[in-house]
């Protein structure tokens, strides 16, 4: 039965439709890195020193723990993308209600615990004792508002299922706004330290989730708020099957982060450590677009697969691969002229030198990994919108768990601090290799091998 309702991801789109689609969201995750690696990793170093980024940088896998467990529970966007398609828009609305109300609770208990154990967590991470007061500083802010943080979470990524795409870029404009002019005024004009990091970021995640409260409560939405869902267990054993991959993926890069901090602390210290902040800061303002593209598009593979339209999800599963391959020329283009220009942004004339030679290093071989990454996360996100989550989860192990954590356990150790950098590349290179042998092995699942056989949509 073909669903009226939906009027933005149940069109078919041509290739130049779907860029235009996609445009605003790839613009948005790009401008918004570029403000946020002009943010808080910026005025931290040029302002407060290599300690409060480098104190900031240990506390970061907290964090990627909560944004595990959110981008799970965010897999309800699948979910309800494939319901829209079936016709069931009503139930959609119901899903996406009640997973925001479990990922708030989730915050309210996340940030209860980290009180109550704030120095025995920092001390477990391995922030030293000239470290700790920073860590406190900042964490002791930023747990108040992990609540909304959650909820914030679900309403930036459900902008596009619920028909109104342009409003991730609003919203993701008026976080990183907030966050670098409150930046500049707590930090760089007023001295408030790391601390003016955590109010900053408070403000900026406070006006998204205001935002949200009030579109998802609009009739603009075509998913918004309403009723809760009568089967908890069939909500919540859905939404962990289509968000496993997300979850896996977030717990392992925060276990790999805590891995790669522990090395770099005893091959060269803080120094080392804030330098590839830095590094990993510039890489992913570079890979944002990726991120864009795949959020805005893979909800529609979602509705085609729910509809069981074969031509339409094989359609649109190509122009993503061309899109990316497309962004990946567009990312390499500006990186090639831009990078080192943002480099020296984060230098100010008392920093040490050797840092600046360890970023330039990392820099290097940032681009070899570009590509590889790019067709990493759209092939493993089109699996997931097929509601594979099985292969999903098997491509983000060895990306997130298995390759980064055994080249830091060994790079480093075999070619000093040149092998930091290598990490990366040979990471995203290992994966692709696997990826591929995943997607030929599943053509004829979905119909994008010569048969044209599509036995998932044959039930």
């Amino acid at each position: 039965m073909e669903n009226t309702e939906i009027k933005t991801i149940g069109k078919d789109y041509t290739l130049g439709g779907l860029a235009k689609f996609v445009s605003a969201p790839v613009i948005t995750q790009f401008a918004l890195s570029m403000l946020q690696t002009l943010d808080d990793s910026l005025f931290l170093s040029r302002y407060v020193g290599t300690d409060a980024l480098a104190a900031f940088s240990l506390c970061h896998p907290l964090f990627m723990i909560l944004d595990a467990v959110a981008c799970m529970l965010c897999g309800v966007s699948v979910l309800c993308a494939t319901q829209m398609g079936e016709g069931r828009t009503d139930q959609a609305k119901k899903s996406f209600t009640s997973i925001a109300l479990v990922l708030f609770i989730f915050g309210c208990s996340f940030a209860l615990v980290r009180i109550l154990f704030l120095e025995p967590i920092l001390r477990a991470l391995g922030v030293t004792d000239n470290l700790i007061p920073y860590a406190i500083e900042f964490l002791s802010i930023s747990n108040w508002y992990l609540p909304i943080i959650t909820v914030n979470y679900l309403f930036s990524r459900f902008y596009v299922t619920a028909g109104k795409p342009k409003y991730s870029m609003v919203t993701t404009l008026l976080n990183a706004f907030c966050n670098f002019f409150f930046d500049w005024l707590f930090i760089a004009k007023m001295g408030m330290g790391i601390r003016g990091s955590a109010f900053a970021n408070l403000i900026g995640t406070a006006a998204c989730v205001s935002f949200g409260l009030w579109f998802y409560s609009s009739k603009q939405a075509e998913v918004g708020f309403s009723s809760l869902v009568d089967d908890w267990g069939t909500l919540l054993r859905r939404v962990f099957q289509f968000g496993f991959p997300e979850l896996m993926t977030s717990l392992s890069l925060a276990l790999s982060s805590y891995v790669a901090n522990r090395v770099l602390l005893k091959i060269g210290g803080e120094l080392v450590i804030s330098a590839r902040t830095i590094v990993n800061s510039i890489q992913f303002m570079f890979m944002s677009g990726f991120f864009g593209l795949i959020d805005s598009s893979v909800p529609l593979v979602s509705f085609a697969y729910g509809e069981k339209n074969k031509e339409k999800m094989v359609r649109v599963m190509k122009q993503i691969l061309i899109l990316s391959t497309s962004l990946f020329l567009f990312i390499f283009l500006v990186y090639s002229v831009f990078g080192k220009g943002i480099v020296s942004l984060y230098m100010s004339s008392n920093s040490d030198p050797s840092l600046a030679d360890a970023i330039y290093a990392g820099l290097k071989l940032a681009p070899l990994g570009f590509l590889f990454f790019g067709y990493n996360i759209a092939i493993r996100a089109m699996f997931s919108a097929v509601n594979n989550s099985k292969v999903a989860a098997i491509l983000s192990v060895p990306e997130t768990l298995i390759f980064p954590n055994a080249a830091m356990l060994t790079l480093p150790f075999l070619m000093g601090v040149d092998g930091v950098w290598w990490c990366y590349p040979v990471n995203q290179i290992l994966t692709f290799a696997i990826t591929l042998y995943f997607a030929y092995r599943c053509r004829n699942q979905y119909g994008y091998g010569r048969s044209g056989i599509a036995t998932a949509l044959e039930n």
